[in-house]
């Protein structure tokens, strides 16, 4: 069957940043060990990429957690709100996509940095749907996610192509019959495209 959509991550393949523990303006300001901070992220993060806690709560326990020495919360917020950029080479080859295909954002994410994103970046321009764990309450590579995604996207899995930076993310994917890509870089995305025939619009109208 013909691929009519194609479903991207964020994190790591749309968007540079991904997560709190690699952060060194974070780990620098606050004076918490890469160690520390990723301790108190493996405790967290599950519950704030599924909606369970709020963004305010995972702020206030990782500075509890990490042993911070100062717990300014909004501090917090505004430097990690300063990380995340998103790779202009994907934004080109999404842009060049439109038109020819239903684009879909597939994503582990808290809801609060979700939404700054979107709105900063405007990446509602590029996709047509957004869907996020913090808002199924669940998270890849749980199958529950990914039958979210199909009830969302209203299409068959075999017309769909899925993109992530995870192997085991594809996994599912592939159970459920769809294209999957491991993202390694643009340059081998867009030849694993070519390979499976994937139309773009010509650079001059990106």
């Amino acid at each position: 069957m013909a691929i009519t959509t194609i479903i991207s991550d964020l994190g790591g393949v749309v968007m540079t940043n991904d997560g709190v523990r690699n952060n060194t303006r974070i780990l620098g300001y606050f004076r918490v060990s890469s160690e520390e901070a990723s301790k108190a992220w493996e405790v967290l993060w599950p519950g704030y990429r599924t909606g369970k806690i709020t963004e305010e709560q995972f702020w206030t326990e990782f500075l509890k957690l990490t042993g911070a020495k100062e717990a300014d919360i909004e501090q917090a917020k505004q430097i990690y709100r300063e990380s995340p950029m998103p790779s202009k080479p994907m934004l080109t080859i999404l842009e060049r996509l439109k038109g020819h295909y239903k684009l879909a954002a597939f994503t582990d994410a808290g809801k609060e940095w979700l939404a700054f994103e979107v709105e900063k970046f405007r990446l509602d321009r590029y996709f047509e749907v957004i869907v996020s764990s913090s808002d199924a309450g669940f998270a890849k590579p749980d199958p529950r996610f990914y039958f979210v995604l199909m009830e969302r996207l209203g299409v068959e899995p075999e017309n769909c192509l899925f993109i992530d930076d995870k192997p085991a993310n594809l996994v599912p994917a592939r159970q459920l019959g769809m294209s999957t890509i491991l993202f390694r870089g643009v340059a081998e995305l867009e030849t694993e495209l070519g390979r499976l025939g994937i139309k773009y619009k010509s650079k001059d109208k990106s």
